[in-house]
């Protein structure tokens, strides 16, 4: 398994077909419409610097990744990475691929100085004001 770093202009056709399976399994449920990533703003968001892309191969196929944001925080004055997507296929789940690809991002957002990553998890669990939760947000202090 190699875990890397990659650039989303080199990866994104191998990628859509993965958030339609993470979509298919993970989501379909809760989610109003089938993924429709905003390709260009991906691609602008990585040419800028700030989209961290790590993704986990298996036989040079991509079986995992993760994707944040790094950005400066408005309310903090520090910069802070926002997780944007993770998945990791099924049949690799309990090969550690996942804790290897979150150590390997945290490690490249502590150097590009953020100190902070938020992540969201899934969640099934209604309130009581008509919204459904599905996601539960976590934080994790970088560098610490």
């Amino acid at each position: 398994m190699i875990i890397q770093q990659e650039r989303v202009i080199n990866v994104i056709e191998e990628l859509v077909p993965l958030l339609v399976e993470h979509w298919e399994e993970a989501e379909k449920d809760i989610m109003i419409s089938l993924p429709n990533p905003d390709i260009n703003t991906y691609l602008e968001l990585d040419e800028a610097g700030i989209y961290v892309l790590v993704t986990a191969r298996f036989e040079g196929k991509i079986v995992g990744y993760i994707g944040d944001i790094v950005h400066k925080s408005l309310h903090y004055n520090e910069y802070h990475s926002l997780n944007d997507v993770m998945y990791v296929n099924k049949d690799y789940r309990k090969t550690r691929c996942f804790s290897k690809m979150l150590k390997f991002i945290e490690s490249i957002e502590l150097k590009m100085g953020s100190v902070a990553r938020f992540m969201n998890l899934k969640s099934n669990s209604d309130n009581k004001k008509g919204y459904q939760k599905v996601e539960q947000v976590v934080y994790k202090r970088l560098g610490v």
